[in-house]
């Protein structure tokens, strides 16, 4: 719990996408970087200790519905912090990282989207705090990356068959002492690089070995920058990669990205018009042509920002809340 009341203190103070297997090489977790017919959002309170399930319009990806869904533990039965869709081999899974101990493992019924039979899936890890899972294959094996807000970045090693995460062990690239709230992984052939946050420190890029899948090395991502970063989300608009940087001060940044070192340039604040927003996770979806953003803003609202074609910018933030009138969203992650 140490990640949510650190946010919560300095908020005070201060004012889910899929993954897809198949003979396809791994994208950003939590952005659609195609056409989908969309069927849900997934919206995480981990105050309020509750996984929301919505409706989402396939035309303008507003979200419309809402309601608990409780994956068969009964709300307050977790912490949630992020939930995480993935697709091995044809079959679909749902990752939940709770912050209370584990990530979850959970079916979702195909008409209304609710989780179901959720069971925890540690890999053997004990004693950590997840924050997000995020999904990369190199060189035919498929690994999970796991968030530990407390501490740690975990490699697992994935049984596509089954979904099930095996020998999850720390790979923290030579940091110590930092909080990594999530982690986003690029790259293709030998070359991959992984995006991680420090909580409120610093935002790392860090080299990974394709043949362990052990992060290498950590440098920071864009030399010195006056951000406290909270989260980062890789993002293709028109083809072009670029980091989304949700900040602690209440601002998202967005950055070039350099496929071949992995450095980020070019940052720039991009709030889409809104001001006062504590902006916490950030995921993209994009249909009929237009890129959207839908940023969870800790301070009560889910919005919903489509992406200037041209530059990447966020414009024009409206708030969509799926009919929910108090809560206070971790992240929002939209689904086929």
């Amino acid at each position: 719990m140490k990640s949510l009341c650190m946010r919560l203190r300095l908020i005070l103070t201060l004012f889910i996408s899929p993954f897809v297997l198949g003979g396809c090489s791994p994208s950003s977790t939590h952005t659609v970087s195609t056409d989908p017919i969309l069927k849900n959002a997934y919206v995480t309170d981990a105050i309020d200790q509750k996984v929301y399930v919505c409706s989402v319009d396939a035309a303008t990806a507003s979200l419309s519905s809402c309601s608990v869904t409780d994956g068969g533990l009964g709300v307050g039965g977790w912490t949630p912090e992020s939930v995480t869709r993935a697709v091995f081999a044809g079959i679909e899974r749902f990752y939940v990282a709770d912050q209370s101990g584990h990530i979850y493992l959970c079916d979702r019924d195909s008409d209304s989207g609710e989780l179901s039979g959720c069971t925890a899936n540690d890999g053997g890890a004990t004693g950590w705090t997840p924050g997000e899972i995020t999904f990369a294959e190199m060189n035919g094996v498929t690994y999970a990356y796991v968030s530990d807000i407390d501490t740690n970045v975990f490699r697992c090693i994935v049984a596509t068959a089954t979904g099930i995460l095996n020998s999850c062990v720390i790979g923290n690239g030579g940091q110590a002492g930092w909080w990594p709230t999530n982690i986003e992984i690029v790259g293709s052939g030998s070359t991959y690089f992984a995006y991680v946050p420090d909580l409120y420190v610093d935002l790392y890029v860090c080299t990974i070995n394709a043949s362990s899948g052990h992060l290498v090395s950590c440098t920071a991502a864009a030399g010195a920058m006056p951000w406290t970063p909270d989260s980062v989300r890789i993002i293709t608009v028109n083809g072009i990669q670029r980091a989304y940087v949700t900040d602690g001060n209440g601002d998202v940044y967005y950055c070039s990205l350099n496929s071949s070192t992995g450095a980020l340039t070019l940052c720039a604040i991009s709030n889409g018009g809104q001001v006062g927003w504590a902006p916490n996770a950030i995921t993209a979806v994009t249909v009929a042509g237009v890129t959207y953003a839908h940023v969870a803003d800790f301070l009560g609202d889910v919005l919903v920002c489509p992406l200037d074609s041209s530059t990447g910018a966020l414009t024009s933030c409206t708030v969509s809340n799926g009919g929910i009138t108090t809560w206070q969203p971790v992240s929002a992650v939209l689904v086929p």
